[in-house]
């Protein structure tokens, strides 16, 4: 799974040589780690607000992560062509 392996990328050593796929396609680290970082935080928030007691908003959640997408491409934090390397899947 690609998220997890962009995961286990965050706490690895990056100086160990090992290159990630998506560096190889020209994704900086620094690019990936914040994206892996935003989808984990909004993993987080969809398993708090479906736990919580405003569960019933769980879908207002996820009808949110298309327009957070765009927004981080709109204002350029993520580039389209990395958000298309990295969102492949």
């Amino acid at each position: 799974n690609e998220m997890w392996e962009r995961i286990l990328g965050l706490i690895k050593d990056p100086s160990a040589g090992t290159s990630s796929r998506w560096a190889s396609e020209g994704v900086s680290v620094k690019t990936t780690s914040l994206f892996t970082i935003i989808q984990v935080a909004c993993l987080g928030a969809m398993f708090w607000v479906k736990e919580s007691p405003i569960g019933v908003l769980f879908p207002v959640v996820i009808a949110m992560l298309a327009p957070l997408r765009f927004g981080l491409e709109k204002f350029n934090i993520i580039s389209k062509k990395d958000m298309d390397i990295l969102d492949k899947e």
